[in-house]
């Protein structure tokens, strides 16, 4: 259209495996006279597509671009074009400019973008969300090549990865015309709900009152099941229409450029806009909660997407469960365009519902019997779409089976006692369960099998049971325990109650401090933390304090003195029926306070002294934190970056110290990786051996070596005691050469790989001395530098004089 051609190429490729293939389209020249290149008649048009064959990735096609690729423009007015990219997998896209391509696909080596052509301050730069490519304005008249980079990206098991790329080279032709162009009203993006209609106008006026054809481009007017509809007249009034179903929910948003274009004048120039649309997914519908035991069963109707919805987002699409306690309350709902639930809402998430075809989940998390849930479904796509968060449902836990309250340590001990309690099923249907009735406490150490109890005596009422007992002769001095009752109706099971375990203390020594913390097992939850200390056995307990959390940390106190601590825990349910609070001690455990506590790492600078060959360190505590326990250093080398740092040597010192490193070439080397650690003074650890903290590692600090290796260009093995071989003239840093020389034929008459060299003027081969004359020198001296071995090849010359006199060059 307008003058455009265009030419299709076809054609089949297999690719040998996985990898990234550039596909080329190449034209021997460009039009002539383009203003932002040199001669480009004679440099061609390359276009190029990158294929990625991704097996994690999967399938993908390239993005395809829906508006033509050329457009006027009018000098010192704005000029702007969309290429209205689809990709046809619902990948992200990005867009960016990059420079024209010529000769064997590389970049134009005197290409310029359009606004540096001209020395005013125009502006020509791109959207990289929408692709709007603007120039305000062009300064120049002439033809202007350009070229965008499309690319693809996809999320890859939690990563971005980009899966392919298209490159647009397109031609702007800024002529002198006293057209305007027209003005598009702008749009926000804006979401529609599958299956309902969006409809919204599209208006557009002309500074110059030319009449104008507004059109629209864009995935939903023509790559899609069910495409959109736009009309429009010539006065600039549009009306855009829009129904789609679950085919087209994708987790991008779909773009639509609108686009104005004046006629009437010889440069027809255009407007453009573009507004991003996101298909939204509905929610389940009939969302039903029903209590059964301890557990929570919810359902729902099919989803209205089950059979509408692409395979890729079919495949591993899930329904996501949320749930909050009424008691937290919230007036939240979807809002328009809202997807998920938002984290701040007082929702969790409990766990997921696989396949679109499913209708429920059971919630068998540790929900509190008596307390109201409230839930939420979000369908969740296979690329990561979410839907809108469906209708609320709540319902209540029943308490039909007994409910643990307590699991208390009385006593310390390898035979001790433990009190055990629960509450009564307060909700059981005692007609479809009639009495008699009677529990069966059963225990078991962490870890072990459950070990039942003897049953209580049957009563015909179920309130008029006992619901504790005492559970004696067990080792609460190095076991937790658990616990769990089952309910018994005229001799069949009618259910157990979730298990509750003895609370564990824990205590982590460190440097004049103890800190304690609890192993926990019960349904209920805790509200406060009772802590207790004493010195010894047999001396009372001293209450710490009360805190609302754990750990606790017990400070000041002395090293290698042991002290005792217990913690009673006061917790509660969220039901109303069972009195609070719930007071649950834990067993009584001892520890001593060790220093475990490293000093901070220290400072350290190296300073690199090539001529000497040498570096000198310094060192010293961290200003950072304040350390009065620093008696010595360990510096630890890596002769090469990136190798493991081994200790090269230790240091008894407590403040700044220096040291020199290669101070006598003993390490042959001055190159490295430096870093220091610090340790504090030698105590008695738990187990009465000495011990001591080291710190991490201060910054690492490296420094290369400055290899040389000169060689002269005469030498005269002649007998007296001067310049009798071929040696360098200096070198360091050098760990072995490949020295070759040859005569002026081409012979070689000498090689090593000593560095030293010591050649006396003697044929490699027989020991005969060489004739007088210039040879030449090969060498290549593989250099000690940071990285590694690093080979330095030179060529040179060297003159061979065996008489007893010498003018020099």
């Amino acid at each position: 259209p307008g003058g455009t051609d265009v030419t299709t190429y076809r054609g089949t490729h297999t690719y040998p495996g996985p990898g990234v293939y550039a596909i080329q389209m190449e034209d021997p020249n460009r039009n002539e006279g383009v203003l932002n290149m040199l001669s480009s008649v004679e440099t061609p048009f390359m276009i190029q597509s990158l294929l990625v064959i991704d097996p994690q990735a999967g399938h993908n096609s390239s993005a395809q671009l829906l508006n033509p690729a050329r457009e006027n423009a009018c000098l010192n007015q704005d000029w702007v074009h969309n290429p209205a990219a689809f990709d046809p997998d619902g990948d992200a896209l990005t867009y960016s400019l990059v420079a024209c391509r010529g000769f064997n696909g590389d970049f134009i080596p005197s290409y310029v973008y359009p606004d540096e052509v001209s020395a005013a301050d125009d502006v020509f730069e791109i959207d990289p969300v929408t692709g709007a490519l603007t120039w305000e304005a062009p300064q120049i008249v002439g033809e202007y090549n350009v070229a965008i980079k499309i690319e693809e990206w996809r999320d890859v098991q939690g990563q971005m990865v980009k899966v392919g790329e298209v490159i647009r080279d397109m031609q702007i032709d800024v002529q002198v015309c006293a057209n305007q162009p027209p003005e598009l009203t702008p749009m926000a993006d804006t979401c529609v709900l599958a299956g309902t209609l969006l409809s919204f106008p599209v208006t557009a006026i002309d500074p110059d009152g030319d009449p104008m054809v507004l059109s629209a481009l864009g995935g939903p007017m023509s790559e899609v099941v069910h495409e959109a509809n736009f009309d429009a007249n010539t006065a600039g009034e549009g009306l855009f229409e829009w129904a789609p179903e679950c085919a087209e929910i994708r987790s991008e948003p779909y773009q639509v450029v609108f686009k104005a274009q004046d006629w009437g004048a010889t440069v027809q120039l255009v407007d453009i806009e573009s507004r991003r649309i996101s298909v939204i997914s509905p929610p389940v519908e009939g969302l039903g909660a029903e209590p059964i035991g301890p557990s929570m069963w919810l359902t729902w109707e099919a989803h209205s997407c089950l059979d509408g919805v692409e395979s890729a987002l079919e495949d591993g699409a899930v329904h996501d469960v949320h749930r909050r306690p009424a008691s937290e309350a919230t007036d939240w709902t979807p809002g328009p365009c809202e997807v998920g639930i938002p984290a701040e809402e007082g929702y969790t998430f409990v766990g997921s519902a696989n396949g679109l075809d499913a209708v429920g989940f059971v919630d068998e998390g540790e929900l509190d019997f008596g307390a109201l849930y409230c839930y939420r479904v979000v369908t969740r796509y296979g690329d990561g779409s979410l839907s809108v968060a469906s209708d609320e449902v709540c319902a209540k836990v029943k308490k039909d089976l007994p409910v643990m309250t307590h699991a208390s340590v009385q006593t310390t001990g390898p035979s001790d006692s433990v009190w055990v309690a629960w509450s009564p099923p307060t909700e059981l249907d005692t007609v479809a369960f009639p009495g008699p009735y009677a529990y069966t406490l059963s225990v078991a150490a962490e870890g072990d099998e459950w070990v039942s109890l003897d049953e209580t005596l049957p009563a015909a009422e179920l309130l008029a049971l006992d619901t504790g007992q005492w559970v004696t002769m067990l080792d609460t001095d190095s076991l937790q325990w658990r616990f769990k009752v089952a309910l018994h109706s005229a001799g069949a099971l009618v259910g157990e109650s979730q298990p509750a375990s003895t609370p564990w203390l824990e205590i982590t020594a460190n440097d004049n401090e103890l800190s304690l913390d609890l192993r926990r097992g019960s349904a209920w939850q805790p509200d406060s933390f009772l802590v207790e200390r004493r010195a010894g056995p047999g001396e009372p307990f001293v209450v710490l304090d009360v805190v609302e959390e754990l750990p606790y940390v017990d400070r000041g106190l002395v090293n290698n003195r042991a002290l005792c601590y217990r913690v009673t825990e006061y917790g509660s349910y969220d039901a109303t029926t069972i009195p609070a609070p719930l007071v649950n001690r834990s067993q009584e455990a001892c520890a001593a306070p060790f220093d475990f506590t490293a000093p901070c790492p220290p400072v350290l600078a190296v300073e690199p002294y090539c001529e000497l060959e040498l570096d000198t360190l310094a060192w010293g505590p961290s200003t950072a934190c304040k350390d009065d326990d620093v008696v010595a250093y360990r510096v630890y080398w890596s002769p090469f970056e990136g190798d493991t740092l081994q200790l090269w040597r230790a240091f008894e010192s407590s403040g700044v110290a220096v040291a020199a490193f290669n101070a006598q070439g003993e390490e042959g080397s001055m190159s490295g990786c430096f870093c220091v650690t610090a340790l504090d003074s030698l105590l008695p650890g738990p187990d009465g051996t000495l011990r001591r903290n080291e710190s991490l590692c201060s910054d690492t600090v490296c420094v290369d070596n400055c290899p040389v290796y000169d060689l002269p260009n005469v030498f005269t093995p002649n007998g007296d005691p001067f310049n009798e071989q071929f040696v360098p003239v200096q070198w360091r840093a050098v760990d072995r050469v490949d020295v070759q020389v040859h005569n002026r034929w081409g012979e070689r008459v000498y090689q090593t790989e000593d560095p030293n060299l010591g050649w006396d003027g003697t044929y490699l081969d027989t020991g005969e001395p060489l004739p007088e004359g210039v040879y030449f020198v090969t060498t290549t001296a593989y250099t000690i530098r940071l990285e590694g071995i690093v080979p330095l090849k030179f060529a040179s010359e060297i003159r061979l004089v065996r008489g007893n006199t010498l003018s020099t060059d």
